[in-house]
């Protein structure tokens, strides 16, 4: 799958965390974040990675796991009130990084065939993400008409701030 999201660092001392291929109980170091439905607590081992951008008092950005393969090294930072094009194209052999349209790194890694959940998060950061889109490897669909759907409720809220 390709995980495409907009970022924009409000403030704070860090920058994004793009997580995928997340399975199993997500423990973070050794502790349940809440209660897991039994589909989840069947996949084991857990695996994590997530894109660490503006990491280290946003002094650079890197890929981090539990279980899987690190990697992807960068002098990236994470600027405030900036948007950020964030894209990982992830197969089952290996993940790409992207940030703005520059491939930042290319990561060999079948571990688990690349399966698992994607996710969002901060760390010491406030921000905001948009234009979440994920699609498999035939790229993205024909668009759904918004009509009485989700999309136009969220279009309606965004535009009210």
């Amino acid at each position: 799958y390709t995980f495409e999201v907009k970022g924009n660092k409000i403030g704070g001392g860090e920058g994004f965390l793009i997580m995928f291929r997340c399975r199993g109980m997500m423990e973070a170091r050794g502790k349940p974040l809440k209660k897991h439905p039994p589909r989840m607590q069947k996949q084991k081992p857990s695996l994590e990675y997530w894109w660490n951008l503006g990491g280290w008092g946003n002094t650079r950005s890197k890929v981090e796991s539990w279980g899987g393969k690190a990697g992807a090294d960068s002098k990236d930072i994470i600027k405030a009130k900036t948007w950020y094009d964030i894209k990982i194209i992830n197969t089952p052999k290996d993940y790409t990084v992207i940030l703005n349209d520059k491939e930042v790194a290319k990561v060999e890694d079948d571990t688990q065939d690349g399966m698992g959940r994607i996710g969002l998060a901060t760390w010491s950061t406030e921000a905001r993400y948009d234009s979440v889109i994920v699609y498999g490897p035939d790229g993205p669909s024909a668009p759904v008409k918004a009509n009485g759907k989700a999309s136009l409720t969220w279009g309606y809220l965004k535009t009210q701030k």
